[in-house]
């Protein structure tokens, strides 16, 4: 995906779409694409604020989306307290400033099904293949289970969760590009 709106394959990729680059589409279907810029060691939220020790926000497996907007909309809501959400919510790349979320666990696992592919075109834009190990913050709390998140490993698949506030979390920006 390009700062013009176009997209092309990462195999047909020129230099001068190199630097317009803003996304790697993961999701044809629906056009959603993953930021070219990553982040590690990223908590989920801080141990004392709203979000920590509630399952009432950000419960949906599929929605990034909506579970991002609950949190932001939370009055506690900034970088030092949501740290994960706050990169994806204030990432901004030429043309789309707006619209980035933590992606849902549904959301990372269609990131983990199409990673070489993805890995294959963060390659060709010089970004090297950020999704082939690391545990990722999804924006999905499980509900059943105290304070904590899905998070998702990419060298095996395995999906797991963690205490929001571990500070040891690799974080990616996603939006629709439709």
């Amino acid at each position: 995906m390009f700062t013009d709106g176009s997209a092309s394959p990462y195999a047909n990729i020129t230099d001068a779409q190199k630097s317009a680059a803003v996304a790697v589409i993961f999701d044809a279907t629906n056009q959603l694409g993953v930021g070219l810029d990553t982040a590690s060691q990223k908590a989920w939220c801080a141990n004392n604020v709203n979000g920590y020790d509630t399952t009432q926000n950000a419960t949906s497996e599929n929605d990034g989306n909506a579970n991002t907007n609950q949190i932001k909309n939370l009055t506690d809501y900034n970088e030092t307290n949501y740290p994960a959400f706050y990169f994806c919510t204030s990432y901004s790349k030429t043309g789309f400033a707006s619209g980035w979320y933590l992606p849902a666990k549904n959301e990372l696992q269609k990131i983990f099904d199409n990673r070489n592919t993805v890995n294959a075109a963060f390659t060709a834009l010089g970004k090297g293949s950020p999704f082939s190990t690391g545990w990722w913050w999804s924006s999905s709390q499980k509900t059943s289970y105290g304070p904590s998140a899905y998070e998702f490993r990419f060298s095996d698949g395995a999906c797991d969760t963690c205490g929001k506030s571990g500070q040891f979390n690799c974080v990616c920006a996603v939006r629709a590009f439709n």
